[in-house]
């Protein structure tokens, strides 16, 4: 069995001396996979995460790391890609991701690599966002989110989670945290990051799986807020308009999402299937959009109150009322999530 981890930087040789095992390490650099010269840092976060995974896994599985250093310690979303472009070819059996992207306008690449690898049969377990943002690739549904619950022991599947969380992971003991929090105490805590690879090291060294778990029933229902921390665009017409809006937005960098109980949800380009009754719940992963387009022709229209701006598609052009939505919020210096 083949595994792949992907981080910003996984050093071998601090791995070995963390476990006692060894990784064959790659690095991406200017689109080229190389064999890599450990120079980087001893206790990256790829190197703590990776650790985390081989403590538990069996010592017969090929593990192979890839290393992506990009700016200010994190990894480089192309170099990500590629990375995944390799595991397209070598079809391991999974991929453990401890990163993220919070922006969706610059993952559109990374959907289309993860959905060709989860259709290939590769599990990609990923870490969700520590501020409980949405991020990708851990949103994708062909991804398994992995996020970590403080207080309570054992591993769950979670099911209709607006961040895109399938397993929860609760307190759990780590050999290399535990050296490692004699020096710096702030290994005694545990993070999403942290949680991702030990689910993914728990249900292979355990031959268990997903549907062997436990669900989680410990949800907290969201209190409806009396504002909304994004712009808030309502419309009217027909979705496909709406579509075509929301398109417009992002093509122009604007990191806009559009709420709907009248389309399935496609996290590709942001349309996202809400009821009424869950869009409370929405609201916090949401954080990140710099607009949010409000379709009120439905159920939704009890939402009206949040508008900052109406636009009725059914009597305007989108792209006018695109030109209309940018004067009444300012100039193009603004965009962005």
């Amino acid at each position: 069995m083949a595994i792949a981890v992907i981080d910003n930087w996984i050093s071998p040789t601090s791995l070995h001396e963390k476990t006692g095992r060894n990784i064959q390490a790659m690095q991406l650099q200017d689109g080229k996979c190389i064999p890599q010269t450990d120079t980087g840092s001893s206790n990256s976060h790829g190197t703590i995460c990776a650790s985390i995974l081989v403590e538990a896994l069996p010592e017969h599985i090929h593990l192979t790391g890839y290393s992506c250093p990009g700016d200010d310690g994190r990894p480089s979303l192309d170099g990500v890609c590629t990375a995944l472009e390799i595991c397209l070819e070598k079809r391991p059996a999974y991929i453990s991701m401890s990163i993220g992207s919070e922006n969706w306008l610059e993952t559109e690449k990374l959907a289309e690599l993860t959905k060709k690898l989860a259709d290939a049969g590769t599990y990609i377990f990923a870490a969700c966002a520590n501020k409980g943002h949405i991020t990708f690739p851990a949103a994708y549904p062909w991804v398994l989110g992995v996020r970590y619950e403080a207080g309570i022991s054992g591993l769950y599947r979670e099911e209709n989670s607006p961040i895109g969380c399938n397993i929860v992971v609760g307190d759990f003991s780590s050999c290399v945290l535990d050296k490692m929090a004699e020096e710096n105490p702030f290994f005694e805590c545990r993070t999403n990051s942290m949680a991702a690879p030990y689910a993914l090291g728990k249900i292979v060294s355990e031959a268990v799986s997903l549907s062997d778990f436990p669900r989680w029933i410990g949800q907290k229902t969201a209190e409806m807020p009396k504002e909304l921390p994004m712009p808030v665009v309502v419309v009217t017409g027909t979705v496909g308009r709406m579509k075509e809006l929301l398109a417009l937005l992002q093509k122009e960098s604007y990191q806009a999402v559009l709420l709907t109980d009248r389309a399935k949800t496609d996290w590709v380009d942001m349309v996202l299937h809400v009821e009424a009754e869950d869009f409370a719940a929405w609201v916090k992963p949401l954080a990140e959009a710099g607009i949010l387009l409000l379709d009120v022709s439905g159920e939704l229209a009890k939402l009206k109150h949040f508008s900052d701006y109406d636009v009725d598609l059914g009597q305007k052009d989108t792209k006018k009322a695109y030109i209309e939505i940018l004067q009444f919020f300012g100039t193009a210096e603004e965009k962005g999530g």
